[in-house]
Formats: C-alpha cells, structure tokens, sequence
C-alpha cells in the first residue's frame, strides 16, 4: 500500500517538474545565460531540421557568446550572413565600440545591425511566435532580452488577374497569399492615414495572422468592435483559409445567403471600404472578406463603375432578369407542364405534350436527372485541369443531351429548359450555390402542390431575406427597408455626381466626396 502512494506521489512530481516557475528551461521569462536559452529552443525544435540554431562569437576578442536562430524558408539566409552575423563576427567593426557596450541591444542596433525592421522579445513564448513567423532571432549572452529581425523571404505567387472577377476596362491585379502584399495593394488604392490596418493572430496552431482594414471616420466603431468580439469569442486549432472565419463570425450560418462578401480584386475591396465597410485580410488566402454584405451587392460587378452608367444600367438590370431565369423558369416548366396545362396557348402546349409522349417519365423525374447530370458535369469540370474541363463539359453536355432525347428518355423542351437555366446561373458567380439550391427546393414544392408551391417558396424565400442581417444591417436594404434616397446605386447605376453621399447605415461620414459642391451645400442647409 506504502509502496503504490509512494509511486503515485514520484508520478505526480515528475509531471509538476515542467511546471515550475523557478526552472528556468520551462519559465515563459528569459534567463541571461545564452546555453539555458538554446538548450531550451534545442530541445523545442529537435525534430524540426528547418529551424536552423548557428551559434558564433562575438567581440573584439571574441569572448561573447551569440547565436542565430531562423526557420529556412521563411528567412533570408544571405541577408542573415551578410547583415547580422559579419558584422559580429568581423573584428573591423568593434573599432568604436566597447565590450562593456555589447549588453546593449541598443548599441548594437545603433553601431552594427543593418535593418529596416527589428523588436525586442522580453519572454520565451513571444520568441518562438517570432521565430515560426519568418523573424530572425539574435541570442548573446548576458543579455535578458532577444532581437528580432525581420529579414523574410518566402516562395509567393505574382500578383495576376482573378479568374473569377474578370474586367475588361478595369484593373487587372489580384489579391495573392501573402497578407503583407494584399495590405500593400490596398494602401496603393487608398493613400489615406485613416486606413486602419489592425494585426491579429487565430488559431491556437496555426496562429494564422489576421488584417482587420477599415477607414477610420468613415466605418462605424460599433460594427469593428462586434467583428473584433465575435473573432475573440471563439478558440479553434488552426485557421487555414478566411473561410474558416466566414463561417464562424456570420450572422446567419444556416442560411444559404452569404452575409459575409468576398472579392479577389483591390479595387473593389476599396471601394467597399470608402463606403464604410470592413474588410478582413487572412494570411494564406487570395481573397478578402468584406462586411456587412447586402443583398444588392451580388448583383454589382466591378466593370459598372468603369464603364458608361447607361450600359452598364442595363447589364445590371440582365443581371437580376439571369437570376430570375435560374431559379424559376425550370420550376415553372414543371408546374405548367404537369398541373397547369390551360395556362399555356394551344399550340404550345400541344407542341409540349407531342415532344414528351414517348418519354417514359413525368416531367419533375425528367428536371431532377438532367440537373444532377448537369451538375455532375460542372463539378468534373471544375476539379480536372483547365485544358480538360472545358471540353468536357461542352461535349458531355452534347452528348448526353442529345443522346437522352434521341433514347426518348427526355423531351428537347426539357434539355432547351435545363441549358437556358444553366447559362443564367453562370451569369451571378458568387450566387451560384444559392441558386442551385433554391431551385432544387421550388422543383420539390411544384412537384406537390404546382404553381401554387412555386407561389409558397418564393414568399418564404423573400421573408426569410428580410429576417437576415449582416452586423446589424438589414441584408436587403436599401430595397426592405424601402429607401428611395439609397436607390442610386441598386437596380441601376447612377452616374457619379449623382451618388453624393454614402450609404447611411454603413457609414458615419455620409458625404462620400468633393464633387458638386453647390449641390452638398444646399443639401447640408436643407437638412
């Protein structure tokens, strides 16, 4: 029994040992002795060979201990040699300085290093942090503290147009994977001090590092501080995309309306951001989350506002007839060829029932098998290589739409229905998955109850997008709440004398520029 407590107890101070506040390899401060330190980054990264520890002397007689410690890969090895360790090392460069000197990082700094950037660590846990960042550390013996440099120098894409958001007139560059180029694009678009660009790391293992950007005077400080609880309310492993964030800090996770933007290009995150809205800038991922996000924005593309505001009007307003085309015209397709046959002309629909009299199936099956074969089309073509994708879906489509009518196993009206529908769902890139699943949902009420299913999911689409909310503002606005003076820029494009002011609920600086000043000051007076 003796024996047993005795094991127990041995058992319970061994794992205590590390624990300890007074044991300097686990303490979170520094001790001054240079091998306690290395002994502890030593034993830390033992099984990491690309963390390089190059251990040197320095001093006019070279008496003083130092060290580097680097991740190869993240840092500039050359820059290291040529920057931080010669002019250590070298005996030239202690002409004017003391070795009582070299127990400051300040003299140092000041005589010796060559860097733009450097940062004391005061704890243990700060270093390593620096260290996995890409930061080089200089350790010298008697000193408490560690140096950081920043001497970074990584693989990185070069900045290339965004498949997805392609322009014809507007700017070509793209945001990349590298959170300090995306940071630097954006400062070449606003050149304003007031641009905020708030540093924070997510993830308890990745420690991803977060750029919250935002213009000060013209964001609203309520709506920052909530984004700013909801990142912090919330502790996971590792954030490896801004997806990962979309979906934790949404107003409406199960919602199939997005309440969070995204955008690849720099000029519209921009532009966003000079309305009052916030962007939110992930490391390791090519776009930008922008909040809130209306409803209308879906439908906005970057082209508009580099083109003439009477065509571009007109795209916008092809843009909602798409959208309407997508979601309802193979629900209704459906509903009038099944239920409501007298609401078609005679001839119509007799040219209906003579192209599905040898189809064995009624016309909601028809609708569901070439969808799904519509969409598994989409899906290959997506993952294969671009070269191959596109062929297969133009010839996978044609084949099989052909083979099924000339198999009789589906009408020509159907496969007419289905492609029209497809075309338009290409039309709104960044509604696709809704679209797709919204008319998955109309085909399922117009199997049961017809055009009267169609009638019920529409009403209940529209209200549960005037229950949605994005940080507080109404995702439908400005159409609900109704407010005509925010109309401007919504079914139609107005020209740019026209949009004087900014979106009231995003922004607390409504006057949006300097143009048409005998317009503003009127405007100001009447108020």
């Amino acid at each position: 029994m003796f024996s047993w407590l005795k094991r127990k107890l041995g058992f319970y101070r061994a794992l205590s040992k590390p624990q300890k506040t007074n044991d300097d390899n686990y303490n979170s401060s520094f001790s001054s002795f240079l091998d306690v330190k290395l002994s502890y980054l030593k034993t830390l990264f033992q099984q990491s060979p690309d963390v390089i520890i190059r251990e040197f002397n320095i001093g006019k007689a070279g008496l003083t201990k130092a060290a580097v410690v680097f991740v190869d890969g993240l840092a500039d090895k050359e820059a290291i040699e040529e920057r931080v360790m010669k002019p250590l090392i070298i005996e030239d460069f202690f002409a004017n300085i003391a070795d009582t000197e070299l127990n400051t990082f300040e003299a140092i700094n000041k005589h010796l290093l060559l860097s733009a950037e450097t940062k004391k660590a005061d704890d243990m846990d700060m270093l390593v942090d620096g260290i996995l960042n890409g930061e080089t550390a200089l350790l010298i013996d008697g000193i408490n503290e560690v140096l950081l440099i920043s001497y970074f120098k990584w693989q990185q894409r070069s900045i290339q147009e965004p498949d997805t958001e392609k322009t014809i007139t507007g700017p070509k560059e793209g945001f990349i994977e590298t959170l300090r180029v995306n940071t630097a694009l954006l400062r070449r678009k606003i050149r304003d001090p007031n641009l905020v660009l708030e540093m924070t790391t997510i993830g308890v293992r990745t420690k991803t590092p977060v750029c919250i950007a935002y213009i000060k005077g013209i964001a609203r400080p309520e709506i920052v501080e909530e984004l700013k609880r909801r990142l912090k309310e919330f502790a996971i492993d590792g954030v490896l995309s801004a997806g990962y964030l979309e979906e934790l800090v949404t107003d409406s996770p199960f919602s199939p309306f997005r309440t969070i933007g995204t955008s690849e290009k720099p000029d519209r995150v921009a532009a966003k951001l000079l309305e009052g809205r916030i962007a939110v800038i992930v490391d390791g991922t090519p776009f930008v989350l922008t909040l809130p996000a209306l409803f209308i924005e879906n439908f906005q593309s970057t082209e508009d506002y580099h083109g003439h505001f009477i065509f571009q009007s007109a795209l916008r307003l092809l843009r909602f007839l798409a959208f309407f085309l997508s979601v309802v015209t193979l629900p209704l397709y459906v509903g009038l060829a099944s239920f409501h046959h007298e609401l078609l002309p005679t001839k119509l629909a007799l040219s209906l029932i003579a192209a599905r009299i040898q189809t064995p199936f009624p016309s909601l099956i028809e609708a569901l098998i070439l969808s799904l074969f519509f969409e598994i089309l989409r899906e290959a073509g997506i993952r294969m290589p671009t070269a191959v994708g596109g062929a297969v879906n133009i010839v996978g489509a044609l084949v099989l739409g052909d083979a099924a009518v000339r198999a009789g196993l589906v009408g020509a009206p159907m496969v007419i229905i289905i492609a029209l529908t497809a075309i338009a769902n290409f039309v709104i890139p960044s509604l696709l998955d809704t679209v797709t699943l919204l008319r998955y949902f109309y085909l399922f009420l117009v199997g049961i109850y017809g055009l009267f299913g169609l009638g019920f999911g529409i009403i209940v689409t529209i209200i549960h997008l005037c229950s949605l909310y994005s940080f507080g503002i109404p995702y439908l606005s400005p159409i609900a709440p109704f407010l005509p003076s925010q109309m401007k820029d919504t079914f139609l494009r107005y020209p740019f004398w026209k949009q004087a002011f900014r979106p009231w609920q995003l922004a607390i600086d409504k006057k949006r520029g300097v143009f048409r000043l005998d317009h503003l000051k009127k405007k100001d007076e009447n108020d």
